[in-house]
């Protein structure tokens, strides 16, 4: 095998890797060696390959590759043109990556941010929902921004704040809107596991900001039950469920009972 189709096979590896965002530059590089006219021939022979390439464009996969290809000759125009063809369904991190090089190179710094923060946004994908922080608090104003109980003893109809963070959750890009969708569950449970309080359709976090949110806190409004007895510890168990990806997370935090 000659070293122009080991090349070839190997940015097509690239392509159907997982991690082709990573390999973007690879490829535009492997793709310069393979059209350069010192390695492989004249420059005409280059701009033939080029447009039958072009001409050949009919799946998304022969669009990305195009583009690729247009990209590392420096026909950013045409690139840009190939790749508005694939349906939003099919916009992946790669082709955000592809977007965020043309834009870059014709310094359109506006758009090259707002690609930029597509690939951020679903850089998530693959990584674990998680509860990061869970606490008692007597007023939340924002992300990070809270005050928290000086004890963990609450009486029974005590209205109480929980803040929580979450990370690591979907946000699925529709047109320009960023779609979030989160079910929220709380349990109270003695020390022994007995139950005391359960409502798995606590609260349901649905908005679609036009920028992807990286930071999200929740506000969980809970009054204390009436069956809490004084100097009993209880646990109570916060569940979040990602419905975008069904991911579901929990942790729980513990209070102890105390008089009015």
């Amino acid at each position: 095998m000659n070293a122009k189709k080991q090349l070839h096979l190997i940015i097509i590896n690239m392509l159907n890797s997982n991690k082709i965002i990573f390999n973007i530059y690879v490829i535009i590089f492997l793709l310069n060696i393979i059209l350069s006219s010192a390695v492989f021939g004249a420059q005409t022979d280059l701009k033939e390959a080029l447009k039958n390439l072009n001409n050949k464009t009919s799946t998304t996969a022969e669009k990305r590759l195009s583009a690729v290809a247009n990209i590392a000759l420096g026909e950013y125009g045409k690139a840009y043109f190939i790749l508005k063809k694939i349906p939003n369904k099919d916009r992946d991190p790669f082709v955000s990556a592809l977007f965020y090089e043309i834009y870059s190179k014709l310094d359109m710094v506006e758009e090259a941010s707002k690609e930029l923060e597509n690939i951020k946004a679903v850089a998530v994908k693959g990584k674990k929902l998680s509860l990061p922080k869970v606490i008692f608090c007597r007023k939340i104003m924002g992300f990070g921004m809270y005050h928290p109980f000086n004890t963990n003893h609450f009486y029974p109809g005590q209205l109480i704040l929980i803040y929580s963070e979450v990370d690591n959750f979907t946000r699925v890009k529709n047109n320009d809107l960023w779609e979030i969708d989160l079910k929220v569950g709380i349990s109270i449970s003695t020390e022994l596991g007995e139950p005391l309080y359960r409502n798995d359709n606590f609260s349901n976090i649905q908005f679609k900001p036009k920028s992807p949110i990286r930071d999200l806190w929740l506000t969980s409004r809970l009054t204390i039950p009436k069956t809490v007895q004084k100097g009993k510890k209880y646990n109570l168990i916060i569940t979040v469920t990602d419905t975008a990806s069904a991911s579901v997370v929990s942790k729980a935090i513990s209070f102890i009972g105390a008089m009015e």
